[in-house]
């Protein structure tokens, strides 16, 4: 995945950013649709007493905020290793 300094090889930015979309797509339609999105759950038992579209949003805000999250974090770790490598070089002196 990393080239010399380079993020992503050619040609392989736009697959691989697709997949960390994905997630998000779903997660946004779960939550803004306005309607249930799989009709079997409202025939389903609700034990904690929220409506069926209620518990769906909930469930779609959930996977939304638990997702970004776990895709941040691995993010800001690569961020912060990679401007230290570039800080770490910045401060060798250089051999005359």
């Amino acid at each position: 995945m990393f080239n010399r300094g380079r993020v992503f090889r050619s040609g392989r930015a736009g697959p691989s950013s697709s997949i960390f979309f994905s997630p998000d797509i779903l997660s946004a339609f779960l939550v803004f649709s306005g309607r249930v999105a799989y009709p079997v759950y409202l025939s389903a038992p609700r034990p904690v007493g929220i409506s069926v579209l209620a518990d769906q949003e909930c469930a779609g805000a959930l996977m939304w905020t638990v997702v970004t999250i776990l895709y941040l974090v691995p993010a800001a770790i690569l961020t912060i290793q990679l401007l230290g490598v570039q800080n770490s070089r910045a401060n060798v002196p250089q051999s005359m």
